[in-house]
């Protein structure tokens, strides 16, 4: 569970995944990473490609996938409050038919600029602060 005291803001994407479940939780697989990190032979997961990085703090992420609404979508959220702000974002843009959700807190990820706002048809719909 993420440490909401050392984080000011979570980035949010959100949105529907047109692929598996299992196609969506290799999105994030950081095996390669660990297991080749030390050789420089590694190849880097999709997110952390999205990313520019060669590995995303694991730390501070969290991903669901699920087609039993927007509620459960977002019940693995960390904390009632980042719940209650994403769902109503995604009323306003029309994403409560979204399966998809990622959050991340990584501090060094100041801002999205250069980077595409979306990830695999997940919507970034922005920088949620104040949610504990």
């Amino acid at each position: 569970m993420i440490n909401l005291d050392k984080l000011d803001y979570l980035h949010i994407w959100l949105g529907t995944y047109n692929g598996s479940a299992s196609d969506y939780q290799n999105l994030f697989d950081l095996s390669s990473f660990y297991e080749g990190y030390e050789n420089d032979d590694f190849e880097r997961c999709e997110f952390s490609s999205y990313l520019n990085t060669d590995a995303y703090s694991d730390e501070i992420v969290g991903w669901n996938y699920s087609k039993e609404g927007l509620n459960h979508l977002l019940s693995e959220l960390p904390g009632q409050k980042l719940i209650e702000k994403v769902k109503e974002i995604a009323i306003a843009k029309s994403l409560n038919n979204s399966n998809a959700v990622i959050y991340y807190g990584a501090h060094h990820l100041e801002s999205l600029e250069g980077l595409s706002k979306n990830f695999v048809d997940l919507e970034y719909i922005g920088e949620i602060k104040g949610f504990e």
